[in-house]
């Protein structure tokens, strides 16, 4: 009988193809059933355009070049990767250009889940599921026509996975990963956490010293001189030292008036739609703003409050922006109304500790793993989706905790989720659920692992 692994070099091509076949269904279909209004284009995917844009065309890295804080607003992972291609193409084609990159790259990624899997399982059969798994994964792929980080990202990331655990111990790898976790970090700042992890994975398999020295050193040498470009260009042109973004990215709506509002109504109510109601209501109306009385601890906060709305309605420059869509001109009250609310939240967490502390983190982390519906979806497929989305998750963690104990050479996949997850859940009450794409990825390579072992089935080569 034909061993398995005489034929699998047959059966990971026809993932692949599987793969690409579900892409560009998804691109020539799916996409216009996704996002009827434009399959390109989402929120944040103009500040990555105009960075490029108004740096190709006026010689300034910005997304608005009459807002200094844009300036440093995005990193220029990718801008510089959507930028290629409109230079390449041209700006009428650039869009599909990039969604086609990204399909690309990401049927490479099947490839690479792949390889990582194989050099983990014990079975020759889990690493074919793994690629299946991923080539259908619907997460990344409603992303992948979006010019935005998410699908790119991930492929960075996956990338990184797949040098670490497949290419053989040498300089040159450490090198290569310090070049990647660099980009990924000019791409999406936070995955800048792959740094101290390589080094502690690496630790945890029982590196000696001297040789996880030299290797840490070549890799954090590296991720300075690539990723050490980005503040010191924003320090030496704009005189300011920012490391990641500049607060709120410079978007005009999301300056310190609105995000002290939202933080401290996130503080007593994370779970809800609360606070666009809230936005709305005061950029749109002049009646007063009713909240649960709870929240005040005497009539004299009830009463600052007021005041505190009062001015968000007349000199807030985040409010003005969500009322009239352009810039506030004239000297604004941000800091005054941000000082207010960071005084109120303060007096409702000294009186709530347990609540902001305890229950806000721990309903927060349950509610990011059993998500059945989303704001803007609450169908059936849509559901279904999400809770598949939660089985993987679930047997992800089970198996992160399980391998803690069990695996060393699995240390790097299963830091970055499990930080990363309790880090928004503890800080973040309310966050969007794409900012966790790569730790859920990384979660379902894990989670198929796990049940490899629960099964401990092995097929011999």
């Amino acid at each position: 009988m034909k061993k398995i692994n005489d034929c699998g070099s047959k059966w990971i091509g026809v993932i692949l193809v599987l793969g690409f076949l579900i892409r560009v269904a998804f691109l020539l279909f799916g996409a216009k059933i996704m996002y009827p209004d434009n399959i390109y284009w989402f929120g944040d995917t103009k500040s990555y355009v105009y960075s490029f844009i108004n740096l190709w065309e006026h010689g300034t890295y910005a997304i608005w070049l009459d807002n200094p804080d844009s300036y440093m607003g995005r990193g220029p992972g990718y801008p510089f990767f959507w930028g290629l291609h409109y230079i390449i193409f041209g700006a009428k084609y650039a869009y599909i250009a990039v969604a086609v990159s990204q399909i690309l790259l990401d049927i490479l990624a099947i490839k690479f889940v792949f390889d990582i899997v194989k050099k983990l399982a014990k079975n020759v059969v889990t690493p074919f599921i793994a690629a299946f798994l991923y080539a259908a994964y619907p997460f990344v792929i409603v992303w992948l026509t979006i010019t935005g980080t998410e699908a790119f990202a991930n492929f960075l990331i996956i990338l990184t996975l797949w040098v670490y655990y497949t290419r053989t111990d040498s300089y040159k790898k450490y090198v290569l990963l310090g070049f990647l976790i660099a980009y990924a970090t000019l791409t999406r700042p936070y995955l800048g956490l792959f740094l101290p992890f390589v080094v502690l994975a690496d630790f945890a398999q029982g590196k000696k010293f001297f040789l996880l020295f030299k290797q840490g050193f070549v890799l954090s040498l590296v991720f300075v001189m690539v990723y050490g470009l980005w503040p010191l260009r924003n320090y030496v042109n704009h005189d300011k030292f920012v490391i990641f973004n500049s607060p709120a990215s410079g978007y005009y709506n999301f300056q310190k008036d609105f995000n002290s509002f939202r933080s401290w109504v996130y503080s007593w109510e994370p779970y809800s739609d609360l606070i666009n109601e809230y936005r709305i209501q005061i950029t749109k109306d002049t009646s007063r703003l009713i909240v649960p009385e709870k929240v005040f601890i005497s009539q004299a906060e009830r009463e600052k409050f007021d005041s505190l709305i009062h001015l968000c309605r007349t000199c807030g420059s985040s409010f003005y922006y969500w009322k009239y869509y352009r810039p506030y001109q004239g000297v604004d009250c941000n800091d005054e109304i941000a000082m207010g609310f960071n005084e109120l939240k303060e007096s409702f967490i000294s009186r709530n500790k347990f609540y902001y502390h305890v229950e806000i983190p721990v309903i927060t982390f349950l509610r990011s793993i059993f998500k059945f519906s989303t704001a803007e979806n609450s169908s059936l497929f849509n559901s279904f989706l999400l809770f598949y989305r939660t089985i993987t998750l679930v047997l992800g963690f089970i198996g992160a905790f399980y391998f803690v104990l069990k695996d060393r050479r699995m240390f790097l996949l299963l830091l970055y989720p499990l930080f990363w997850y309790f880090y928004l859940s503890i800080g973040h009450s309310q966050f969007e659920i794409r900012y966790l794409l790569q730790a859920d990825v990384i979660l379902m390579l894990i989670g198929i692992l796990f049940v490899e072992k629960l099964f401990k089935k092995k097929i011999n080569v």
